[in-house]
């Protein structure tokens, strides 16, 4: 279902055993779970600052690569979803990937389906804690953390109540990287056959690197997730759950996106499912122009995003 007809890196790439827990202060709790691959994930809870024992909660999954929330994602989480959340009642939940701050492991060894069994198993540390209401959990993701929260909302259904998608694709790894390539190309004046033409020989020939000479760690995730596909997971999700796309996206394409959900659901998405289209946003919601450079710190978070996001969450966190 549409909510708004009007609104509507190189890559994204860019079971439970034991948990434990101890207050860094009153309102943050650090924690570790063990995942499926037996590796201790490094974790953080931030709970409102209200008289109440059990709380909604928003797991926030990052982007690729050695993205963490403790560096390049601090100012958009603080902004986006701690400035917004916590006065509202809502927990925010974050964890780093393996390989990152504390957690154990290789990021890179992990593909889609792993990270979405780690969001399981974060649930279930969460869940086992009087800080959280069981049956109100969110799964939010954003770039590459969207495919993974897509997997996630259409595996766990017991397990999570809704989830967003903030510029997750919902077209393969490989049209992706081609978007990503394409846009490049575009913007330096290349027509747009040209550049579509030039993109998928690019992408084809990283294809190629990762599957033979994987020399960097982003080859080697490459290697493990080239060949998904989100389509069968989006098909079978039942939880409500809201995809948000940047119109000046330049890393997935809005059209491509849209175009695909209408074709995964036969253009007739159902009322579990809503897109929107964030208006003059970039791939990290910021207002920015599809080509040329603006200085970081000109850059200003989308003030429809942070609307619509946080109306969304409000409404499924409140619904019983």
């Amino acid at each position: 279902m549409k909510t708004k007809p009007y609104i509507s890196f190189f890559f994204l790439l860019f079971s439970f055993n034991y948990a434990q827990a101890f207050y860094a202060n009153t309102d943050t709790v650090k924690f570790t779970f063990v995942n499926s691959q037996k590796q201790t994930i490094s974790g953080q809870l931030i709970l409102p600052n209200k008289a109440k024992s059990e709380f909604p909660v928003l797991i926030f999954l990052t982007g690729s690569a050695e993205s963490s929330f403790k560096t390049n994602y601090k100012g958009f989480l603080k902004e986006n979803f701690e400035n917004q959340f916590l006065e509202e009642g809502v927990a925010l939940c974050y964890f780093d990937k393996p390989g990152l701050g504390l957690s154990d492991g290789k990021w890179f060894k992990q593909n889609f389906y792993d990270r979405a069994s780690d969001v399981k198993s974060c649930i279930e540390y969460l869940t086992s804690t009087t800080y959280i209401d069981p049956k109100n959990v969110g799964v939010v993701g954003h770039s590459q953390g969207g495919w993974v929260a897509q997997i996630a909302a259409a595996q766990y259904p017991g397990n999570i109540k809704y989830f967003v998608s903030l510029a997750g694709p919902t077209y393969s790894v490989k049209r992706q990287l081609i978007s990503d390539f394409q846009s490049d190309l575009t913007c330096k004046g290349i027509g747009s056959v040209e550049a579509n033409k030039s993109a998928v020989k690019k992408t084809n020939f990283v294809f190629w690197l990762s599957r033979f000479f994987p020399f960097n760690d982003n080859l080697k995730q490459l290697k493990k997730i080239r060949n998904f596909e989100p389509e069968d997971m989006i098909r079978k999700i039942k939880v409500p759950g809201l995809f948000l796309f940047g119109e000046n996206d330049r890393l997935v394409y809005k059209d491509w996106c849209i175009e695909s959900l209408n074709k995964i659901f036969k253009e007739r998405i159902p009322n579990n499912i809503q897109y929107s289209v964030i208006e003059d946003a970039n791939h990290s919601f910021e207002i920015a122009p599809f080509c040329g450079d603006v200085k970081r710190s000109e850059l200003k978070y989308s003030l429809q995003f942070q609307q619509e996001l946080k109306a969304y969450i409000l409404n499924q966190s409140r619904k019983i």
